[in-house]
């Protein structure tokens, strides 16, 4: 079986390791690479299931975010929506500060309905407000 088959049948948390594995290893240009990984996904990790900084303290837009989501169907926004109501709400509160980049890293993609939103953010910014 192919490792791109491979990872459709992991569990949640071996997922959530790989992408902290690979993360570890991701090239950021220059030689460099991270200054810092950390895989927090668990209960209470406010919406942060790996923070990976370019400079060893947390300041604003000099850190990313990934969020790890293995589902058995591609992502839809009913998948999405809590999490970043979620993301929002520690962002607001001063949990953390702004990331650099939000990262969603799903085995299946999107769906037709996720992919077409994000196409439009206007749309997918009045939707996510609404729902």
């Amino acid at each position: 079986m192919p490792a791109s088959a491979q990872v459709l049948h992991f569990e949640p948390s071996q997922w959530e390791r790989l992408i902290e594995a690979a993360v570890r290893l991701r090239p950021l240009g220059q030689g460099k690479t991270y200054a810092l990984v950390k895989r927090l996904g668990a209960e209470n990790d406010k919406g942060r299931d790996i923070e990976a900084r370019l400079v060893p303290e947390r300041e604003p837009r000099k850190w990313d975010l990934y969020q790890a989501k293995h589902y058995e169907n591609p992502l839809t926004p009913s998948n999405i929506f809590p999490e970043l109501a979620k993301f929002f709400r520690h962002l607001a509160a001063g949990t953390y500060v702004h990331p650099r980049h939000y990262l969603i890293c799903a085995p299946r993609s999107v769906g037709s309905d996720l992919f077409d939103l994000l196409a439009k953010p206007d749309v997918f910014k009045q939707r996510l407000l609404t729902d």
